[in-house]
């Protein structure tokens, strides 16, 4: 059964990957040469239609077909037509245009499916695939209709190393230290620890997770505490946490402790009214939903203990939920796991290949073309924030 399954699998990436060639091969032969490659960008810019002096503002210049540079027309300037954009420097613009491309397909891929496809090497695909997903992340800032979810929802992919993981620690520990690095810079709040805990949970729990609510009382309870008084795997004692905590049954504290969810009210609002009653109803309501999606959704947490899990953005709804487990899944499927450094620029990807109605080819065309140079070090510096930006719906 496992070989079955393994199989499988296999089999799956070679058809992707072989569809990946296959629309490759389409795009050479609508641009066979490296000119032509350069006069499809050439024609992109500026909304698609061409260039701008930037001396005089005209639109018509003298240049040779499949030209990086031309002169203005009206005052004589030579104009470098990729300068300032993320094409700066380019000499071979084919990965550019396959990469746009296959998100124009809803094709998605990684660094080196994209070299094997364009024959180059896997740094250097790596670093153009990483511009077009900065492209599109900025994009998506724009977009009105996505969610805004904490980025620890995805604690689940961050399996892979990057710069900021800190040493001899699970990639997943980067979250946790990103956390603690924005809430020592953030001003302390008092009014958070003066909040009472909550005497009843805003959900049935099960038998486990009842056992794990009875040891949380007034004072906050360390992770390894927990562990050794209830006996649980570790590994099923971190997935239940996430589940407690995403339907706001319980709360993380500074040192990997965890306690009751406080409860908030506004100021002389009153619990007990009919109105409190019926808001409180319908919040239990909506996260027994999200509860019920997660448990079924998700079965390998693979976070180690040390890893923090953090939801301090609003509760989502069920269906930010399942675009919430979708992308997970997606994400295991196509790269195994990534680093939290780069979440959202994989998240926006994600968001282009399910609007392919708005980004098509010509359309991601042009967005390259308006946006500004992406020297490596701009990328490197970039950070995932702690909320990051999910489509919901197209």
């Amino acid at each position: 059964m496992h070989n079955s399954k393994s199989d499988d699998l296999r089999n799956q990436r070679q058809l992707h990957e072989a569809l990946i060639l296959h629309i490759c091969e389409e795009l050479n032969r609508k641009y066979k040469t490296v000119e032509d490659c350069f006069e499809a960008i050439y024609k992109s810019l500026n909304n698609g239609h061409g260039p701008i002096c930037r001396h005089c503002g005209c639109c018509e210049f003298d240049k040779k077909y499949g030209d990086r540079a031309g002169k203005c027309k009206k005052c004589r300037v030579e104009t470098h037509f990729t300068a300032n954009t993320i094409y700066e420097d380019c000499r071979n613009p084919r990965p550019y245009l396959a990469v746009t491309y296959l998100l124009g397909k809803g094709i998605t891929f990684n660094a080196s499916q994209l070299a094997r496809a364009t024959h180059i090497a896997t740094s250097t695909a790596s670093v153009i695939y990483k511009k077009i997903q900065f492209v599109l992340t900025a994009l998506m800032k724009d977009d009105k209709s996505v969610a805004e979810v904490n980025s620890s929802f995805f604690l689940e992919v961050m399996s892979k190393r990057s710069r900021r993981t800190p040493a001899q620690q699970h990639p997943a520990a980067e979250q946790a230290a990103f956390e603690d690095e924005v809430n020592a810079a953030a001003p302390q709040s008092t009014a958070h620890n003066l909040s009472p805990l909550v005497d009843e949970p805003p959900r049935e729990l099960t038998e486990v997770e009842q056992t794990i609510w009875d040891l949380l009382g007034q004072d906050c309870v360390p992770f390894n505490t927990l562990q050794s008084k209830t006996n649980i795997r570790l590994g099923t004692l971190s997935h239940l946490l996430v589940i407690m905590e995403l339907d706001g049954v319980i709360t993380r504290e500074d040192g990997d402790c965890y306690s009751r969810v406080k409860a908030q009210f506004p100021p002389h609002t009153n619990p007990n009214s009919a109105a409190n009653a019926n808001n409180k109803a319908k919040t239990k309501h909506k996260l027994t939903a999200s509860q019920t999606a997660k448990s079924a959704q998700i079965a390998n947490p693979s976070p180690p203990p040390n890893a923090t899990f953090n939801f301090r953005a609003a509760f989502p709804t069920d269906d930010v939920v399942e675009e919430i487990i979708s992308s997970i899944i997606r994400i295991k499927e196509n790269f195994h796991g990534i680093s939290r450094k780069y979440l959202q620029p994989y998240l926006a990807m994600y968001w282009c290949v399910d609007n392919r109605r708005r980004w098509s080819f010509r359309a991601l065309l042009q967005a390259c073309g308006k946006h500004g140079a992406l020297p490596a070090a701009k990328i490197e510096e970039y950070v995932t924030p702690l909320t990051v930006a999910l489509k919901v719906a197209v």
